[in-house]
């Protein structure tokens, strides 16, 4: 360790060396020299600098704890390399996308070595540059941690369930299904063997389109240090995944349709005018029994609207006491988990409920009912290209108003009907909007 932390000081010394001399070149500057390459040179030893500093802490600290260990202990260290496009990163990939269009090789390489570093870790409005438009997105760098992004509902049902790589090179998945199956009978001695000719089918599923694009000024784009990447890029993204979840659930699209339009699933329908959780169970119970029976194998989550997880969370018997608790009392209906606004969160009848705002709340006779879901998962197919969500960026087609065009796509497709009787949709007016 005392030979590293040598070697990372040497390093912390080359990186302030650099810096000294970007620092003084900028004081300095020749004639002819490009003010933009050395504010980025500047930037990059800069960024260097800092993360060879942090880079010995770290190896000290390690130190410092090492020699606290007995002396028997297993020593491991876990080094990680920054990504090229982080927080507090010199370079910005809008940036970056910008300069490697217009022959910028550094840009290039930076680009090239980030998308290695995604294929490694598998993880119309403009914009422009003054107040209250764009501006906003060009806040010193320390303030950038704080920018207040918009709220959006995610996508915690999807990842939950799960989702399958989707086929290359087509645009639209056919999987074959079995309507009518074979048959057997008792038969006597050397009777005629029953003959049932099976039957089937296929069930279908589009590829579907999800896009989003951003148009920004060149003024940002040169003047955020880094930061309009982070805000745009970020809340795009965001806005796949509520859109991919939402039409999960709301699609009507034909062979791509989401859990509310889908038919052949089965129905329980909950007709009361005040509705109350004890009143409510008992549908929960027909909605697990029905799919039991309609395919014989249990279902594995129940999904609801936070709103109506949170009339659960309000119900209480004849003495007042909660009917789901963070314990499982004697009268409980379920359990609840830690508070979360989506996905997990607790559990009824032994299975894990699943929230998600991405339900509609505009259902029903009175436009103001949601639907509660239960589901056996495995029988959902959800695919999506998981090298996605895509990133473009277009100069020319904005370049008459000095702007910039960024773009973000996936694909996707829906096959949740494959067995419908492995869904069961409870609705009614018992599900209208709860009063707390």
């Amino acid at each position: 360790m005392p030979s590293e932390i040598t070697e990372l000081r040497s390093a912390v010394e080359s990186a302030f060396g650099e810096l000294e001399a970007a620092a003084a070149a900028m004081d300095a500057p020749a004639p002819d020299a490009d003010l933009d390459a050395l504010q980025v040179t500047f930037d990059e030893s800069d960024s260097a600098h800092k993360r060879a500093c942090d880079a010995v802490e770290r190896a000290e600290r390690v130190a410092e704890a090492r020699s606290a260990l007995p002396v028997q202990a297993v020593e491991a260290a876990v080094v990680a390399e920054p990504l090229t496009y982080e927080v507090q990163a010199p370079n910005s990939i809008f940036r970056d996308l910008v300069s490697a269009q217009k022959g910028d090789s550094s840009a290039a390489g930076r680009l090239e070595r980030h998308m290695t570093e995604m294929r490694v870790e598998q993880r119309t409005s403009s914009l422009d540059s003054t107040d209250a438009n764009g501006g906003y997105l060009v806040p010193p760098l320390y303030l950038q941690q704080e920018f207040v992004t918009l709220a959006r509902a995610g996508r915690k049902v999807v990842d939950a369930i799960g989702t399958k790589p989707l086929p290359a090179n087509t645009d639209s998945i056919n999987i074959p299904t079995m309507d009518g199956g074979t048959g057997v009978a008792v038969g006597a001695d050397a009777s005629a063997v029953q003959d049932t000719t099976a039957t089937f089918n296929t069930v279908t599923g589009a590829v579907q389109t999800v896009a989003g694009l951003q148009n920004v000024s060149q003024q940002l784009v040169d003047r955020s240090v880094p930061g309009v990447d982070e805000v745009i890029f970020g809340d795009l993204t965001r806005a796949y995944a509520s859109k991919l979840e939402s039409n999960f659930f709301q699609s009507s699209t034909t062979n791509a349709k989401g859990l509310t339009s889908l038919s052949g699933v089965n129905s329980v329908t909950y007709t009361d005018a005040s509705p109350t959780v004890a009143e409510l169970y008992p549908k929960l119970a027909d909605a697990v029994q029905q799919v039991e029976t309609g395919i014989f194998e249990a279902p594995t989550h129940i999904i609801m609207h936070p709103r109506r997880w949170a009339f659960f969370l309000a119900g209480t018997d004849s003495s007042n006491r909660p009917l789901v608790t963070p314990y499982a009392g004697f009268n409980a209906v379920g359990t609840a988990d830690a508070p979360a606004a989506q996905g997990p969160v607790g559990s009824i009848l032994g299975l894990p409920v699943l929230t998600s705002a991405n339900i509609a709340t505009t259902l029903g006779a009175g436009t103001n009912q949601d639907e509660i879901y239960v589901v056996n998962a495995p029988n959902l197919y959800i695919y999506e290209d998981q090298s996605g969500p895509y990133l473009d960026t277009f100069r020319d087609v904005l370049s008459g108003t000095l702007q910039v065009r960024f773009r973000l796509f996936n694909y996707y497709s829906l096959i949740l009907g494959r067995r419908p009787a492995a869904i069961s949709k409870i609705s009614g007016t018992g599900l209208a909007a709860p009063s707390f």
